[in-house]
């Protein structure tokens, strides 16, 4: 395990100060997923202090667990999520912040935060998995009732996930701009087992899902430190 950085619990602290996010509109917070090596140690000491000074505080942290989809992501094995108070990707004086990661070849995709719900638990505990996803947009009507069909089914099986959060990705570094970011967990490992063993309709259904809606799609397993 990468070695834990000092500055990491002040940002930790300044993450769980921050207010619950229910509207882009109400609110210019955006998401950023930083996806980075574990070598990269010294490019993120100087990342951090930079990023904070631009109004970011961290979200969650860890380790990639798996990745799993046809985007090209490189091969990350750690990863940062962020709120920021305002876009660090779109200007090059924000950009330079991460040029150390970037330089190195870390992806960091961003975007406004679309809605946030932090539910109440043993946090450590969760499976978390991230989607990132890039439309085909042949038909958004479809794409949106199927979307809607699936949450639905899926809301009434034990042990089905909780979405977190979704940000759209207007942004990118190191890859081709998403469309959106989705972050979701079980409460633990072991709850996300049960429910795809258990639901092997749900799972072709999010298969059919992807296939009829989505050009590229990369799911994101990941553990928090």
């Amino acid at each position: 395990m990468l070695q834990k950085l000092k500055t990491l619990t002040k940002w930790m602290i300044l993450a769980m100060a921050s207010s619950t996010i229910t509207s882009a509109g109400a609110s210019q917070t955006q998401g950023m997923l930083l996806l980075h090596s574990k070598n990269q140690t010294a490019a993120l000491n100087e990342t951090i202090p930079q990023l904070g000074n631009r109004g970011c505080s961290l979200w969650h942290w860890g380790s990639v667990v798996e990745t799993l989809g046809n985007l090209d992501i490189g091969s990350p094995d750690r990863f940062i999520l962020l709120a920021c108070d305002a876009q660090i990707l779109d200007t090059a004086e924000n950009r330079r912040a991460l040029t150390p990661m970037l330089k190195n070849g870390a992806v960091a995709v961003e975007g406004p935060i679309m809605f946030r719900s932090d539910k109440e638990g043993e946090i450590g505990e969760r499976a978390y998995i991230f989607k990132i996803s890039h439309y085909t947009n042949s038909d958004p009507d479809g794409r949106d009732n199927d979307l809607d069909s699936l949450n639905s089914f899926a809301a009434d099986r034990a042990d089905h996930w909780t979405y977190e959060a979704f940000y759209t990705g207007l942004y990118a570094a190191g890859m081709a701009t998403p469309d959106e970011v989705v972050v979701m967990h079980y409460d633990n490992p072991q709850q996300g087992e049960r429910f795809r063993n258990n639901n092997p309709d749900i799972m072709k259904q999010i298969e059919a899902f992807n296939q009829n809606h989505l050009t590229e799609f990369t799911y994101i397993a990941v553990s928090l430190d």
